[in-house]
């Protein structure tokens, strides 16, 4: 009888998971708690426009193969309230939990999905060194969310400028980055810690468009070159791997000077490269062509055609 009841829940398992084709590869996704099938089609079509919005980084989802965890948020605000990535599994992949009420807009007008799909391009660097993770996934889950048209070019770079000040005004300003992010969680560091992770890849971006470059091309040369190195991966390995692909000294020398960072950096003058002043809180966009040129290198509406 137990066999029977083992075998009849492992059909069962088997039976909750589906696959799911996406731009370069398959989501493989396991519902862990029951769906309608309307349900499931809702979350479905969110979960590929989602990856849509992730190929557009450089044509081509992150993984050939990635492991989908959906499950119902039973609390939390928003119609995503919690997503993480699944390191320890094959494949690698990022568990959801999803209010299953929510409409199709409601969830890709969500951040969560480009945020938790953005850290699939890069190997984890440990809890020492979280502001190199998230601060990518900071820097990349708005951008891509403008270039698929979800969010217009004024919204988007208002949410980048919002969370900026959010990072800013972190009480965690008189400790170095480094400190604040081995010490993440117990100093509620969050902020401070995302956010300038994210600036650390906006000021490389920036130096690499300047210089006919991309952080777009040096990740799909990393993806290349270095992303299934079997390596322990620390904040300075990557940065020196993310060296090798752009074939130059960048995201090291960088790296250095983030971490003794005491205050998240000076975004408002960063902002000025891309033709963005501010009014207050509110950003002005300049509609110069030689002022906005690499701000719409960087966040302007594509299509995943343009880059295969």
């Amino acid at each position: 009888m137990r066999l029977a009841l083992i075998f009849c829940c492992l059909l069962c398992s088997f039976a909750q998971a589906d696959t799911v084709k996406v731009p370069g590869g398959t989501f493989e996704i396991n519902w862990r708690s029951n769906f309608t099938a309307a349900e499931q089609e809702n979350i479905r079509a969110w979960l590929r426009h989602g990856a849509e919005s992730t190929a557009l980084v450089n044509g081509r989802f992150p993984l050939t193969t990635t492991n989908i965890l959906v499950q119902r948020a039973r609390r939390g605000s928003g119609p995503v309230p919690w997503g993480n990535t699944i390191r320890n599994t094959h494949p690698q992949g990022v568990s959801f939990h999803v209010k299953p009420a929510s409409s199709f807009k409601d969830l890709v007008e969500d951040w969560t999905i480009t945020h938790e799909f953005s850290h699939l391009f890069l190997p984890y660097p440990g809890r020492d060194d979280i502001w190199i993770s998230e601060g990518f996934a900071s820097y990349y889950q708005h951008i891509l969310m403008m270039r698929k048209g979800t969010l217009s070019e004024q919204v988007g770079w208002q949410k980048f400028a919002d969370g900026f000040a959010r990072g800013a005004a972190d009480p965690n300003q008189s400790v170095s980055l480094d400190t604040a992010s081995r010490e993440m969680r117990q100093r509620r560091a969050f902020k401070r810690v995302y956010w300038s992770g994210a600036h650390y890849f906006l000021e490389a971006d920036l130096h690499l468009r300047a210089n006919g470059s991309s952080l777009d091309q040096v990740i799909s040369n990393f993806l290349i070159c270095c992303r299934h190195q079997n390596t322990r991966w620390t904040g300075i390995r990557l940065a020196t791997a993310l060296d090798k692909a752009a074939a130059t000294e960048l995201f090291v020398p960088l790296f250095q000077q983030y971490e003794g960072l005491t205050r998240i950096p000076d975004y408002q003058s960063t902002f000025e490269q891309l033709g963005i002043r501010f009014d207050g809180r509110a950003i002005i966009l300049s509609e110069d062509p030689d002022q906005s040129k690499i701000r719409r290198g960087i966040s302007a509406r594509r299509s995943l055609t343009e880059l295969q």
